[in-house]
């Protein structure tokens, strides 16, 4: 698997047939990734400065057994705004397509995610899902998730769905019992939460790399 790290989504990304790719960014772009035969790419955003514009990204999975994992990460401080939009265009069959959205929004941080799953009349066998779930650890934050589906043949696995919590005050009592202070505390639940989807990451110095810099991020907020 290639492995790259860069800050900003480049606009356009290709995938030959049966390349495997490792991206992981921190600010997204409105970008076209078209995923050749037997391509797989995981695609890692960790997100914590906001934007005023919608980003629009479109995956097209235009050749067999294509397969696309996106996985956002935003974590949401001060009145940042996050307003993207990310699409799976099934063209052919036997594509997979899985689209995580995870956001742990404070203060007045806002997150419009929009995810489209759109299967054409070529792409039977498709297997598609997105999500969007959000913790929200104060009262201001808002958050609004736009999940649609267009579906043109049959023989297709596609769902979404969508939630939002608040940090677990019977979890945090629990860990000031032992000995952690709330801050502490609430940091360790706020990592566990973004941190689930990233089992999915089979390359350990990547997901090492991922989770420190999570760490950073809520350390530098003392979150």
């Amino acid at each position: 698997m290639i492995r790259e790290f860069g800050t900003l989504l480049p606009k356009k990304i290709e995938l030959k047939n049966n390349d495997s790719r490792l991206i992981v960014c921190n600010e997204l772009n409105d970008s076209e990734i078209y995923l050749g035969e037997g391509s797989h790419l995981i695609l890692v955003a960790v997100l914590e400065k906001g934007w005023e514009h919608q980003r629009i990204i479109n995956f097209f999975l235009n050749h067999p057994y294509a397969k696309i994992d996106f996985l956002a990460l935003t974590i949401g401080f001060f009145d940042n705004q996050f307003k993207f939009s990310v699409i799976a265009n099934h063209n052919a069959k036997n594509t997979k397509s899985s689209m995580i959205i995870k956001s742990a929004l404070s203060e007045n941080s806002e997150i419009h995610a929009e995810g489209g799953i759109i299967i054409s009349e070529s792409g039977e066998k498709s297997d598609a899902y997105f999500s969007h779930s959000t913790l929200s650890l104060s009262g201001g934050v808002r958050t609004q998730t736009l999940p649609y589906l267009e579906i043109k043949t049959n023989d297709v696995k596609a769902g979404h769905s969508a939630s939002v919590g608040k940090v677990n005050e019977e979890m945090l009592f629990y860990l000031a019992s032992r000995g952690l202070e709330r801050k502490l505390a609430e940091k360790l639940l706020i990592k566990g939460f973004l941190e689930s989807e990233l089992k999915k990451i089979y390359d350990k110095t990547s997901r090492e790399m991922i989770e420190e810099e999570i760490e950073n991020i809520l350390n530098s907020h003392d979150a």
